[in-house]
Parts: structure tokens; C-alpha cells; sequence
């Protein structure tokens, strides 16, 4: 089962979270990389992947700081 969830990013943005039920999720549009490493943490999750959309700032701005932390990391998009 898959749940989407929204993390709250900027003053008005949101990033997705996409978790299954074994703890494992992907990202999508991570324009700000400190919630999306908080939330993983918080909730003890596995980042898996990285989906991006669009190349906006707001939906790829946080890509950098993320290949940091999971360097490993698969990113797709176009």
C-alpha cells in the first residue's frame, strides 16, 4: 500500500512523499532539501528515490543538498 504525503516547504509549496508500508519512499520536486531530511528522520524513512517533474527552483532547488546525504541516490525526471 502507498501513501502520499505532503511536506510543507516554502511559504507557499509543498514537497510529495511517496511511502510504502515497509518504510521505504521517493520524493518528488524536493525544492528545499532541510524538510524533506527532517521528515525522513522523523519518521525513520528510507529515501529510494527522487522524482522531478519540472526543472523549476521550487522543484529542484533541494537536489543538491539530497545527492549529498544519498549520493547513491536514483533521480528521475526530465
Amino acid at each position: 500500500m502507498l501513501q502520499i504525503k505532503s511536506i510543507p516547504a516554502f511559504n507557499d509549496n509543498y514537497i510529495w512523499l511517496i511511502e510504502n508500508s515497509d518504510q521505504r519512499c521517493a520524493v518528488v520536486d524536493p525544492g528545499d532539501a532541510r524538510p524533506v531530511l527532517a521528515y525522513l528522520k522523523e519518521h525513520q524513512l528510507t529515501l529510494e528515490a527522487i522524482l522531478i517533474t519540472h526543472h523549476h527552483n521550487d522543484h529542484i532547488g533541494g537536489l543538491s543538498e539530497l545527492l549529498r546525504h544519498y549520493p547513491k541516490i536514483a533521480v528521475v525526471g526530465p
